[in-house]
């Protein structure tokens, strides 16, 4: 096995599931059984590539899936171009940023000395088309393991742990763009350094953005609750009016929903009545769908930054297309 291939074993195995590559194996009509990754990938995987069965392309397309979808926090712009760039000025901002090769063939990147652009990639039949650029960067979490006085010295010790963080960047042919962090390990964490210089690299290619706020979607997802009751559970909120003062509503377990007690359902509405108030904070859950999208509940938080939401956990492309539209734009 090439080095190329045995790092993509290994950013599958961390991103993906022995199930995922076991059932792609299958759909293609090859042996796909196997006790453990090592034995999937070397036993089964690797004939399947050198028998023709399975590609490169089909690897990298779960591994896309794995990393672009979830666990991120996404922050929303409008350009002001609303057209994709031009193959002209994207191979142009390629080379200036020394990613040109990345226009044919996806770089492979663990853990780099340095924020890296591993893939770009148009879509070009999607409706509207998009753009994905993809960046990957090495974090470093400590976590405390020993704290501990000897003689007048107090000594505190961390492990310190690497971790591979995978960023996207969307650009919509209608002139939207989802900027997808992935999230820090620790929920202080600040992501405002990244966006800044991340969005300051794509300036020259993408022009102009200004962020949405989701304020009126905040708002509207609280008018349109009953008739949301089918797709959304509202599990807490948390009002803030004018001159600041703040209510906040959550469900007593993590599995009821915050309108099913008329008490507490009173409670916001006369907040929000009396003070003028604003949702500041939605904490939901988007219920599983007979159309199988989503096809279990994903926690979204609609938090942070006048346009950010986070979806806590990982969940499949169709789903964070479904979260986006419902979250962000939805239907009057």
């Amino acid at each position: 096995m090439n080095a190329r291939l045995s790092l993509l074993s290994r950013l599958l195995r961390a991103a993906t599931t022995n199930g995922q590559i076991a059932d792609l194996l299958k759909s293609r009509g090859a042996l796909h059984s196997a006790p453990n990754w090592d034995a999937l990938f070397e036993e089964r995987v690797v004939p399947a590539l050198k028998a023709g069965v399975l590609s490169e392309g089909d690897l990298l397309g779960i591994l896309a899936d794995a990393e672009e979808t979830g666990r991120q926090h996404i922050f929303l712009f409008q350009r002001s171009q609303k057209t994709l760039p031009s193959p002209k000025s994207l191979r142009a901002w390629a080379a200036d940023n020394g990613a040109q090769d990345v226009l044919e063939h996806p770089r492979l990147v663990d853990f780099p000395s340095s924020r890296t652009i591993s893939e770009i990639r148009s879509e070009p039949m999607e409706a509207p088309p998009q753009l994905f650029i993809k960046f990957v960067e090495s974090r470093a979490t400590e976590t405390k393991v020993s704290d501990r006085t000897e003689g007048n010295r107090r000594i505190v010790e961390y492990e310190r742990e690497r971790e591979r963080a995978v960023h996207v960047v969307v650009t919509h042919g209608d002139g939207l763009l989802e900027l997808r962090l992935a999230r820090h390990q620790r929920s202080s964490a600040d992501y405002s350094r990244t966006i800044e210089q991340i969005m300051s690299m794509l300036a020259p290619l993408l022009g102009t953005v200004t962020a949405i706020p989701l304020v009126d979607a905040k708002m509207r997802m609280w008018r349109e609750r009953s008739r949301l009751g089918a797709k959304i559970r509202f599990s807490g909120q948390r009002l803030r009016d004018d001159s600041g003062n703040v209510l906040t509503g959550s469900t007593g377990t993590a599995q009821d929903d915050l309108f099913e007690e008329e008490r507490m359902e009173e409670s916001l509405v006369k907040f929000i009545g009396d003070n003028q108030a604003i949702v500041d904070t939605w904490n939901v859950w988007f219920k599983p769908q007979k159309n199988g999208t989503p096809p279990k509940e994903v926690h979204v938080l609609l938090s942070g930054a006048i346009n950010e939401y986070i979806i806590t956990q990982q969940c499949s492309r169709s789903s964070h297309e479904y979260i986006l539209s419902s979250t962000a734009f939805p239907p009057s």
